[in-house]
Parts: structure tokens; C-alpha cells; sequence
């Protein structure tokens, strides 16, 4: 899931929980917290789905030796380190666009 697809997801979510809760204003100041559980769910899932079919793509053919990835490039993440990323960066996406919302009215 890269940084376009969060940013989307945001925006999405914004707008629907804006236009599905109409006793929420675009100024409510706990909108983020409201709003970032369902936007939380859709990365984990969306992150989750992406990392089964990246895993099995990877699944090496034949094992190397240690010896030979000594040296090698430095190890992936791990997934919750990933995960816990692609959180932080939706919840500073989510808060960029109700900011920006806020000020264009």
C-alpha cells in the first residue's frame, strides 16, 4: 500500500463520515479520533491482504547459505513495524485533509 492509496483512503473516509454523520460538522474537534478507527481498519486489512500476496511471492526457490547474506542488503522490515507506519502516516494524512477542509471554508 503506497503513500497515494493511504492519502485516497483518508479522503475517502473523510467524506463519508462526514456525509454519513450530519450531526458532525467539519469543525468538531475530535473529528480525526472519530474518524481514525474505521481508517485504521481499512490500512490493517488493506496492509494485511498486501503482505500475504507479497510473502508469497517472495518465498525463496532454494535456501542460500548465512554465509552469503552476511553481507547481503539489510533485512525487510518487520510486518508490524511496516503496519505501524502506514498507521501514523494515515492518521497524518487524515489530519492534513481535515485541516485543509477546514481552512478552504
Amino acid at each position: 500500500m503506497d503513500l497515494r492509496a493511504i492519502a485516497q483512503l483518508a479522503e475517502e473516509h473523510y467524506d463519508r463520515f462526514l456525509g454519513e454523520n450530519q450531526h458532525v460538522g467539519p469543525d468538531d474537534p475530535d473529528l480525526l479520533a472519530r474518524i481514525m478507527p474505521h481508517l485504521e481498519k481499512e490500512v490493517s486489512a488493506h496492509s494485511a491482504e498486501a503482505e500475504s500476496r507479497s510473502s508469497y511471492r517472495s518465498q525463496p526457490a532454494s535456501q542460500t547459505s548465512n554465509m552469503a547474506n552476511e553481507h547481503g542488503p539489510s533485512p525487510a522490515p518487520k510486518e508490524d513495524d511496516v503496519l505501524a507506519i502506514r498507521l501514523e502516516t494515515a492518521r497524518r494524512l487524515l489530519d492534513n485533509v481535515i485541516q485543509s477542509r477546514r481552512s478552504l471554508r
